[in-house]
C-alpha cells in the first residue's frame, strides 16, 4: 500500500530521519506513525483505505480495469521513480470530527453537517466495507460509532470533506459492554445502560439514540415504561427512577434497594419488580412503597419477566 498511496507519501522522508540524514523530533515521528494505515477494504472497482490521521483514501483501477489489474503485476520494484500506479485517487475524504458521546446531537443531515464542535481526539477508521452493489460504505471509528456515506457519488464530494452519517449514533463506548436491555411496548424506543456508566433510549424506527445520560455511579440494569416515558436504573447503592426528557433523563423518585441486577417495569406500568441476590420485591411505581416479597431462588436472579395480566 506504501507503493499505491505513493502520491501520498513520495515527498515525505524515511520515519525517523529527515532528507539529510539528521533524526526526527519526536513530533515528527508522531507525524509519521499517524500516517499509518489502519483498514483497507476491496471493491469491484478499486479499493478503500483508511489511516491514522483520520483520512480515508477511495481508488478505482486506471485502464481497463480489472483486465489492467491482471496484467500489472505487482511485484515491480516499490522503489523504482518512473513507475506506473495502477490506481488513481478517486477522493480524500476526512472523518476526525466525532460524535459527542455525553449528550447525542440531533442526527446530522446527508449533506454531512458537523457533528459537534467540541475538541477531541483525532477520530480515525477502524473498520470499513460496502453493500453488495458498492453504492454506500459504512465504517466503524476509533470512538466506537457506527456511519456510512454514499460511495457513487464520492467523485462530486469535497476534498476532505466529512460525507459520514450516523446509522446508530451515540453508541456505547468501546471497550465496555451492554448489561441492560428493555424495549418499549408502546412506543418504538429502547433502552440500554452499559459499562460505560451510561443510559442511553434509543428510536428504533430512526435507529438513532435519542437521549444520553452519564453518571459517577456503576449501572447494573435498566428498564423502560411501557408508555415510554420513564426508564428505572439499578445502581449499586439504589434504584433510581427518571423521566425522559427531549434531550436528559430527570430524576423524580429512588427506591432503597442495593445491588439490584434485574428490574423489569409491569406491563401495565403501575409496578416494578427489583431482583437483588435470591429475593425479587415489587413496588408501586409511583408511590414507591413496596407491595410484594417474593423469596425461593437459591441464587442471584438474574432475570424478570411478568405474565400478560401482571398476575405473576
Amino acid at each position: 500500500l506504501d507503493y499505491i498511496m505513493a502520491d501520498y507519501w513520495k515527498d515525505t522522508a524515511i520515519p525517523g530521519k529527515d532528507k539529510a540524514g539528521r533524526q526526527d523530533s519526536a513530533g515528527e515521528v508522531e507525524a509519521w506513525a499517524d500516517r499509518s494505515i489502519t483498514c483497507c477494504h476491496a471493491l469491484a472497482t478499486g479499493f478503500a483505505v483508511a489511516n491514522a490521521a483520520g483520512f480515508v483514501f477511495v481508488y478505482e483501477f486506471a485502464g481497463a480495469g480489472l483486465q489492467f489489474k491482471r496484467e500489472f503485476q505487482m511485484k515491480r520494484s516499490a522503489t523504482t521513480d518512473d513507475h506506473e500506479s495502477p490506481f488513481v485517487l478517486r477522493n480524500r475524504l476526512c472523518v476526525k470530527t466525532p460524535i459527542p458521546l455525553s449528550s447525542t446531537p440531533d442526527p446530522p443531515s446527508m449533506s454531512g453537517a458537523n457533528w459537534g464542535d467540541e475538541k477531541a481526539t483525532t477520530v480515525y477508521v477502524r473498520t470499513l466495507t460496502s453493500n453488495r452493489d458498492e453504492s454506500s460504505m459504512a465504517a466503524v471509528f476509533s470512538d466506537g460509532q457506527l456511519a456510512s456515506f454514499p460511495l457513487d457519488d464520492v467523485d462530486l464530494m469535497e476534498r476532505d470533506s466529512n460525507p459520514f452519517v450516523p446509522i446508530a449514533g451515540g453508541v456505547h463506548l468501546p471497550g465496555h459492554t451492554i448489561n441492560g436491555v428493555d424495549t418499549c411496548r408502546m412506543q418504538p424506543l429502547a433502552v440500554t445502560c452499559g459499562t460505560d456508566r451510561t443510559i442511553r433510549v434509543w428510536d428504533l424506527e430512526k435507529k438513532y439514540c435519542t437521549v444520553s445520560k452519564e453518571f459517577s455511579e456503576e449501572l447494573l440494569c435498566v428498564s423502560i415504561h411501557p408508555s415510554g416515558l420513564h426508564v428505572a436504573a439499578g445502581f449499586t447503592d439504589k434504584i433510581r427512577l427518571f423521566n425522559v426528557m427531549l434531550k436528559d433523563l430527570k430524576c423524580f423518585g429512588e427506591i432503597n434497594v442495593k445491588e439490584c441486577h434485574a428490574i423489569q417495569f409491569s406491563r401495565g406500568g403501575h409496578m416494578i419488580a427489583v431482583a437483588h441476590s435470591a429475593t425479587i420485591e415489587l413496588y408501586e411505581t409511583y408511590t414507591f412503597s413496596r407491595v410484594g416479597l417474593l423469596a425461593g431462588h437459591i441464587h442471584t436472579v438474574s432475570s424478570l419477566t411478568w405474565s400478560h395480566d401482571d398476575n405473576g
